[in-house]
């Protein structure tokens, strides 16, 4: 048997990868019940009521929960291994179930109170930053009032950092304390720590929230010149990688040492990307001329200062108070500024 039209299907989990998870989330949305109920139908799971969650056979591939959470919308989870998703949404689409490119946000959160909520809802949950949410809620409040315009193109693109987290790369000369800070900021051991020379071979990344806003973090190897003979072709492997990966960067943390000085960006071809300059090892001395901000990472001091001057450098207090309209999601309502 197969389901009446206007029903289609989207893996609300991401795709598997090294054989999948333990569960998998299909999301089922229909033009009205009669034709959910009937694609349900169409693939053994029988009649499930509006606010119920029941064990149900799936098209004879798995048996899973299937919550039926609004008239028009319904939830199957079956295991997440590839062969069982694959497997599935063949027999969906062999029942007449269409395959969709992605649930819209009403169909994610059925519990919103208007299309406003939902995109609202849809960006939160996918958003790592703590801040995110004052200001998504407030800017979804401005939609529906129609208060103000939408904001400019500049300030769109610094408050989307909240939603999407930004790449910032710590770069500088070696031994200037980059790694000792990246562990302070992690607030745990990511990068080794030594006062040889070249210990940072690799790039560490790690997800960071910096004064509310969560960032991706890169502590890059130390660029340095006296490099020894049977460590060159190694070292410039290590920092060829590196930098390759901090040209995607939306802000350069640059480390400048009183005592080794500093890597200038453009001698590593990373001119034109946006830069905090940051004093290292504030303890040794006074903090150098042109810095945003001082630290002493070695002791265990600074990590707020250097927080905030990230997350300003990234998303400006003018931006997080800015008057108008932040287009925050894609389905909100009416046309995108121009």
């Amino acid at each position: 048997m197969k389901a009446s039209g206007g029903v289609r299907f989207t893996l609300g989990t991401p795709p598997p990868v090294d054989g999948g998870a333990a569960i998998a989330v299909f999301h089922l949305a229909a033009q009205d019940g009669g034709a959910l109920d009937a694609a349900l139908g169409a693939i053994g799971a029988g009649r499930v009521g509006v606010g119920a969650v029941v064990l149900r056979d799936l098209a004879g591939v798995d048996r899973g929960l299937v919550a039926r959470v609004s008239e028009r919308a319904a939830l199957l989870t079956p295991h997440g291994g590839a062969a069982i998703i694959a497997a599935l949404s063949d027999e969906l689409e062999k029942a007449g179930i269409v395959r969709a490119g992605g649930p819209e946000p009403g169909e994610l959160f059925p519990e919103a109170q208007d299309e406003i909520e939902a995109c609202a809802l849809d960006a939160l949950w996918r958003s790592a930053s703590p801040r995110a949410a004052a200001i998504v809620l407030e800017h979804a409040r401005r939609w529906r009032a129609g208060e103000g315009r939408e904001v400019d193109e500049r300030t769109a693109a610094a408050l989307g950092r909240l939603l999407s987290p930004p790449l910032v790369a710590l770069i500088g000369p070696a031994n200037a304390g980059k790694s000792t800070l990246t562990n302070l900021l992690a607030r745990r051991n990511v990068s080794i720590v030594s006062d040889t020379p070249g210990t940072t071979r690799d790039h560490v990344g790690v997800m960071l929230v910096l004064d509310g806003v969560a960032v991706r973090w890169i502590d890059t190897p130390g660029v340095r010149r006296d490099v020894p003979a049977e460590e060159a072709e190694l070292e410039r492997a290590a920092q060829a990688a590196a930098l390759e990966a901090a040209r995607g960067a939306d802000l350069l943390v640059l480390a400048v040492d009183p005592v080794v000085g500093e890597t200038d960006p453009a001698d590593v071809g990373l001119a034109g990307i946006p830069v905090v300059r940051l004093a290292m090892r504030g303890d040794l001395g006074a903090p150098a001329r042109g810095c945003a901000v001082g630290t002493a990472a070695g002791a265990g001091r600074g990590s707020e200062e250097v927080a905030r001057a990230v997350r300003g450098a990234l998303v400006p207090e003018e931006a997080l108070r800015v008057a108008g309209r932040w287009r925050f999601h894609a389905g909100l309502p009416g046309p995108a500024a121009v």
